[in-house]
């Protein structure tokens, strides 16, 4: 089978869509770190982010790390953010703001929709 550049966007959707659709349970800990290299290191409590620095995300669709990790990534890479953590069975994304130039509402919202999750809504910090 040959893959032509236009199709290779919607061959890669359709395996990570798959690969998402495993019966089988994930491994390890379902919540990743963003604050260490490596992206299986479980994460420090979220509950320890400063409120006043710290945005809620409640993301709908996550079924597995693969999922999780997308998230990450795409939240991570921003500029304006200092850590995140995803929370699997709730879909709860808490994300550490930078002090300075923190990345903002809309960021955070278009972060959401390019990783192709569905957010279902945002708080964020006073």
């Amino acid at each position: 089978m040959r893959l032509h550049l236009k199709m290779v966007p919607t061959a890669v959707a359709a395996f990570l869509a798959a690969g998402c659709q495993s019966s089988q349970p994930p491994a390890g800990d379902a919540q990743l770190s963003s604050s260490s290299a490596e992206a299986k290191t479980p994460v420090e409590d979220p509950a320890a982010f400063p409120a006043d620095r710290t945005a809620t995300l409640w993301v709908k669709g996550l079924a597995c790390p693969y999922c999780v990790n997308n998230i990450d990534r795409q939240l991570t890479g921003m500029k304006g953010v200092q850590r995140v953590h995803v929370d699997l069975p709730t879909g709860e994304v808490r994300v550490l703001l930078l002090t300075k130039n923190s990345a903002t509402q809309g960021q955070l919202i278009k972060a959401i929709d390019d990783s192709g999750f569905t957010l279902d809504r945002i708080e964020m910090p006073q």
